[in-house]
């Protein structure tokens, strides 16, 4: 518990580690008593190693810029499992569609919707983005969920999570997930 409160403690600055958490908080919350042997799984040790790594590094900070205001420039994420994954931002759209069965070894439709984000942040690094809060909607409240603890149940969703917030620290941006509801 006590490392748990450090490492989220730590957060402040390193923004991308939330979703270097979860595997720690579910093995925390085997604990319910004190008489069973418990042994962390690969994932934990891992998630502590990128801690260790990153807790090692000298020189880190992070950027105190005010990011002002949300900018609400009319992005809405979408996904589907029958044809594949939207974005829009402003007046321009794109779409991806699936080329094989991609909901296999826990991906659904969570993670797909998940990596719309993920594809708008990239879209907006790409536009040359910095220091703003950025309002993206969507429809999916798990989603919305997982990215404001900063990392969800599912291992896929968290990869995805844990990109997009490398992308967000890269250039001192928040995403603020709306939830709108889809017809």
């Amino acid at each position: 518990m006590s490392l748990l409160g450090t490492l989220s403690h730590v957060t402040i600055v390193y923004q991308d580690g939330h979703s270097y958490l979860s595997s720690l908080t579910t093995f925390i919350s085997t604990f319910t008593n004190d008489f069973v042997p418990r042994y962390p799984r690969s994932a934990i040790l891992k998630d502590l190693e990128w801690w260790v790594f990153k807790l090692s590094q000298t020189g880190i900070s992070r950027s105190l810029v005010h990011r002002g205001d949300a900018q609400d420039m009319d992005i809405s994420v979408d996904a589907s499992k029958m044809w594949g994954i939207g974005v829009v931002i402003d007046d321009c759209w794109d779409a991806w569609r699936w080329k094989a069965p991609w909901h296999f070894e826990g991906r659904n439709i969570g993670w797909a919707k998940t990596i719309a984000i993920e594809l708008v942040a990239q879209i907006l690094l790409q536009r040359g983005l910095t220091n703003t809060v950025i309002l993206i909607h969507g429809d999916n409240q798990g989603v919305i969920g997982s990215f404001s603890r900063g990392r969800g149940r599912n291992f896929h969703v968290n990869l995805a999570i844990r990109r997009t917030d490398a992308i967000a620290a890269s250039s001192n941006m928040l995403y603020l997930l709306k939830y709108v509801e889809s017809d």
